[in-house]
């Protein structure tokens, strides 16, 4: 994610995460991340919406991950681009309209599909 989004995106994640009793600590490939958590801890974590021509809202499944007893902010800055990595599509339809130049997305819970595999 591009700095100046990243650092609005973090203070805000933050925030939220203060209010939970997690304290931020760093972990070598994760520098945002809270101590003390676990999975049951998730559902308190909070969303992200990214604002494009249909909200994209991004679980906290699709944002952190866990590491030990770490929940780790998977989104990392960058300088010049942003990119909805692969752990912001989980269980999320994607289609790309081609012709009329848009993609559309909606949550959708893709745990049986094989991609047309038997």
């Amino acid at each position: 994610m591009i700095k100046p989004a990243y650092d609005l995106l973090v203070h805000a994640v933050e925030e939220r995460v203060r209010r939970l009793g997690l304290p931020k600590v760093e972990r070598d490939q994760y520098p945002v991340c809270f101590r003390g958590a676990t999975r049951a801890a998730f559902e308190h974590l909070p969303t992200v919406t990214l604002h494009l021509d249909n909200d994209l809202v991004l679980r906290p499944q699709q944002l952190f991950v866990l590491v030990h007893q770490d929940a780790c902010l998977t989104v990392m800055p960058s300088e010049h681009i942003t990119i909805i990595g692969a752990m912001q599509q989980v269980n999320t339809r994607f289609v790309y309209d081609v012709a009329a130049g848009r993609i559309h997305f909606a949550h959708e819970d893709c745990h049986g599909d094989m991609g047309g595999q038997n």
